[in-house]
């Protein structure tokens, strides 16, 4: 998730979801990537083939977690009509693992 102010609105709101989460029995991560070191994809296709990326930054650890997880939840502020641009971001590079 994308939660560049800590104590936004979308932040409670997913904390919120995450209190209800674990409450029936589910185990939680959340992973802030403002807080993260998360780059864009810079289209290379280095990782074709090896199912990870081969850029130094934190989506690895993050994408590993991700292949292990029976779900998933995105949450972002919405600005200008659309999510962040690092949700954005973070979301295009997941596209590119087979």
């Amino acid at each position: 998730m994308d939660l560049s102010r800590r104590d936004g609105d979308t932040s409670k709101l997913l904390k919120y979801f995450d209190e209800l989460l674990i409450s029936q029995g589910f185990e939680t991560q959340i992973v802030d990537l403002p807080f993260e070191n998360i780059g864009h994809c810079i289209g290379c296709q280095g990782c074709k083939g090896i199912n990870k990326c081969i850029r130094n930054d934190s989506f690895n650890e993050i994408y590993s977690r991700i292949l292990t997880s029976k779900c998933i939840v995105l949450g972002s502020p919405v600005y200008v009509g659309i999510p962040s641009s690092l949700l954005l971001a973070f979301i295009q590079r997941l596209q590119w693992h087979p």
